[in-house]
């Protein structure tokens, strides 16, 4: 089974914001992070783009402040078809790496990885 166990569901529940467009300056608008994990403090926020896709202005600076302000946050952006990364690129310590191809094994693999890295004890001061 997925984890979206009702797509109709979820896609009424979905908020939409502009009720508070007037209480933030200029073009701010909120965001939605289409995916967390924490572990031990430590946090992977998940962004998913279309393939040829990028992240809003909006979405790099939230993602480059969010991790260069708390050490424990790293960003994975998966670029493809929902399910079917083709690419990917980090954000971590307030930087964004190029984009790399990175199929589903890949993007698994540093997941693990990421997993791993923050489940163990002597995590405290690593990074994935």
């Amino acid at each position: 089974m997925g984890n979206i166990r009702d797509r109709t569901r979820l896609a009424e529940s979905l908020w939409d914001w502009e009720f508070l467009n007037e209480c933030w300056g200029g073009r701010i608008r909120p965001t939605d992070i289409d995916g967390v994990v924490e572990r031990n403090g430590y946090f992977l926020f998940l962004e998913g783009k279309p393939a040829r896709g990028e992240l809003t202005r909006g979405q790099e600076i939230l993602f480059k402040k969010l991790t260069e302000n708390f050490k424990s946050a790293s960003v994975l952006i998966l670029f493809g078809e929902p399910g079917f990364p083709q690419e990917f690129q980090r954000i971590q310590n307030g930087c964004i790496s190029n984009r790399q191809k990175g199929d589903r094994e890949r993007i698994k693999a540093i997941c693990k990885a990421w997993y791993n890295a923050v489940d163990s004890k002597a995590a405290r001061d690593r990074e994935f």
